[in-house]
């Protein structure tokens, strides 16, 4: 065993991390000023992720709960449409390849 010091620490979820570690975040992330952007966080909705991105939608500040329930079940709804729209097509590709 070592008779030096370590300096250690532990960050349970939903705590606030310590100052030193904050900056340290917030110079390798950026800040979180695009993560809080209700455009930005509705256009990775609907444009890139689909319902996957819906955790990034509750984390965010900027939306009110009833705005958060109604876009959630937007997407979802988008989603689940995509995903049909697709089974369609192919069924359809499928189905011209079989005759």
């Amino acid at each position: 065993m070592s008779d030096s010091r370590t300096k250690g620490f532990v960050i349970a979820p939903g705590n606030v991390a310590p100052r030193y570690l904050r900056e340290r975040l917030e110079l390798v992330s950026g800040g979180r000023e695009l993560e809080q952007s209700r455009w930005a966080v509705l256009t990775v909705l609907f444009i890139v992720t689909g319902a996957f991105g819906l955790p990034l939608l509750w984390r965010s500040d900027r939306f009110s709960r009833i705005e958060k329930c109604f876009w959630g079940v937007m997407v979802t709804v988008y989603t689940v449409a995509l995903f049909y729209g697709m089974f369609l097509m192919v069924r359809w590709s499928v189905g011209d390849a079989v005759k």
